[in-house]
């Protein structure tokens, strides 16, 4: 028998590659408490998944230090709710739809350097 964390992983990349192959422009939502399923979620490959969302909720139990570079993705995102997630910074001038279309955020335990320079007139 294998070990457990193992063949959640392969659960994990399986479930992720079928979300990546059939995520439609509609998807609009996902929670995520996992964080190689945070890891998944940034990669090139993976990325189309967040440019329809409103809603990521990203809830880990614990700080990770690999920053996941998902803030330039999402197009429409208007609810942001993250705890324990490293964020890279970005320069005011950097691209960042969701500064124009965040209504409500939640953050705890995460950097807000990635939000210096930037306003969010809808929040």
């Amino acid at each position: 028998m294998g070990h457990p964390e193992a063949s959640f992983g392969g659960f994990l990349e399986s479930l992720m590659t079928a979300i990546r192959r059939s995520a439609s422009p509609n998807l609009a939502s996902i929670e995520v408490e996992d964080p190689v399923a945070v890891l998944y979620l940034v990669q090139p490959a993976c990325l189309h998944i967040t440019h329809s969302l409103t809603t990521l909720k990203i809830y880990l139990s614990k700080r990770v230090d690999n920053a996941a570079d998902i803030l330039p993705h999402p197009h429409r995102m208007e609810d942001f709710e993250v705890r324990h997630l490293c964020l890279p910074f970005h320069p005011p001038d950097a691209s960042l739809p969701l500064i124009h279309t965040l209504r409500f955020s939640y953050l705890k335990s995460i950097s807000v350097r990635w939000i210096a320079g930037h306003v969010l007139s809808a929040l």
